[in-house]
C-alpha cells in the first residue's frame, strides 16, 4: 500500500506530464484567439488550475486533451464576457462623467459670463446702464430713446460704447473665447 506522501508524488508526476504534454498545445489556441502573450499563457494556466482543483471530482466522457481543450474554450468566453461587460460599464461611466462634466462646465461658464456682463453693466453711468437694460429686455433704439427722454443718437452712442466696455471686460474675463462670447453678448443685446 502507498503511503499519502507517495500518492501525492504520484499525482504530482501525473499532473507535471499532463501539464507538459499539453500546455503548448493550449498555449497556442488561447493565443490566437487572444492575440495577447501573457493572457493566453494566464487563461492555459487557469484551465489547468480548475483541472488541478477539480480532478478527483471529475468525470471525463472524452479525452483528457477534448476537455483542456474545451475548458480552455469557456475560460476564453468567460474573459470575453467578463471583458466586453467591463468595457461597456467602463465606457458608459465615462460617457456619463464626461456629459456631467460638459454640463457643468457650460453651466459655470454661463453663470461667469452673466457675472462678467452684468458687473460691467453695473459700472456703466446711469443712463448706459438703462438703455442696456432697455436693449436688453428688446426694447428698439425709438422705444428707448422715448422711455429715457434720449436722442435715438445718443441711445445708439450709449450702445456703441457700452458694448466696448462689454468687448473689453469679456476680452479679460474669456482671453481664450472672447469674439465668441462677444458675438453672443452682442446677439442677445440684438446689436
Amino acid at each position: 500500500m502507498l503511503s499519502i506522501k507517495q500518492d501525492s508524488e504520484k499525482l504530482d508526476d501525473k499532473f507535471e506530464e499532463l501539464f507538459n504534454s499539453y500546455w503548448k498545445k493550449l498555449y497556442v489556441i488561447a493565443y490566437n484567439r487572444v492575440k495577447d502573450k501573457e493572457l493566453a499563457k494566464d487563461l492555459v494556466q487557469d484551465v489547468f488550475i480548475y483541472y488541478l482543483q477539480k480532478r478527483d471530482e471529475l468525470i471525463l466522457k472524452t479525452s483528457i486533451e477534448a476537455y483542456l481543450r474545451k475548458a480552455l474554450q469557456y475560460q476564453i468566453i468567460a474573459y470575453y464576457r467578463k471583458h466586453l461587460i467591463n468595457t461597456r460599464a467602463f465606457d458608459q461611466i465615462i460617457y456619463q462623467l464626461s456629459l456631467q462634466e460638459t454640463i457643468l462646465n457650460h453651466s459655470l461658464e454661463t453663470n461667469d459670463l452673466l457675472n462678467s456682463v452684468k458687473r460691467e453693466i453695473n459700472k456703466m453711468p446711469a443712463s448706459m446702464h438703462t438703455v442696456f437694460d432697455l436693449r436688453i429686455k428688446d426694447y428698439g433704439i425709438d422705444e428707448i430713446s422715448e422711455k429715457t427722454g434720449l436722442s435715438e443718437k445718443t441711445v445708439r452712442n450709449n450702445i456703441s460704447m457700452g458694448l466696448n466696455r462689454l468687448k473689453k471686460a469679456i476680452a479679460e474675463d474669456f482671453p481664450n473665447d472672447y469674439v465668441t462670447v462677444f458675438l453672443i453678448v452682442s446677439v442677445l443685446i440684438n446689436v
